[in-house]
């Protein structure tokens, strides 16, 4: 038994860290047209276009979900197809090939990186299970420039307030 907290970090609300994703997911080289903004999720799509992430010429079709959990970390999901020659059959669209992946995850972690510098420090992205990424920060930097703690180690920094304790069975 682990005890897993959902944490609330006084100064650094998680709607802000959203919204600046959002942001950033809507400007290049993203450009991610549709997204739905939740309390603890972004979903984009985009439809059908000429990829400016994907060398050699490739049509994408695209979609991220960005998710931000209970303890302040960020899980990026990506269901991407490609088409050479954009054609509006089904059957054309296919998966992408691994240096495809390699080249679009890249472009998500550093339009996610980039946009949270001012809040995460020392972030740190590793993959949970195929086509999804975490990532996390050393530290996070409040809307009023306090430091604070990453608090996964139960961290008793006052501007961290654990909300709501629950108990998951771990292997």
């Amino acid at each position: 038994m682990r005890e897993i907290y959902e944490f609330e970090i006084r100064g650094l609300p998680r709607s802000s860290i959203l919204r600046t994703l959002d942001n950033a997911i809507s400007l290049s080289p993203l450009l991610m047209p549709d997204r739905t903004v939740k309390s603890d999720r972004i979903m984009s799509v985009a439809p059908r276009r000429f990829s400016k992430i994907l060398s050699g010429n490739w049509f994408e079709w695209p979609q991220v979900l960005v998710e931000l959990d209970l303890q302040y970390r960020l899980t990026v999901s990506l269901d991407l197809m490609v088409n050479k020659q954009n054609t509006s059959d089904p059957a054309d669209w296919h998966l992408p090939t691994d240096d495809q992946l390699g080249e679009y995850r890249q472009a998500i972690a550093g339009t996610v990186t980039s946009a949270l510098a001012a809040i995460c420090m020392k972030p740190g992205w590793k993959e949970r299970w195929s086509g999804t990424h975490e990532l996390t920060c050393e530290g996070l930097k409040t809307l009023d420039g306090a430091i604070v703690k990453t608090p996964i180690d139960g961290s008793t920094d006052p501007r961290v307030t654990k909300v709501r304790p629950e108990h998951h069975d771990l292997p």
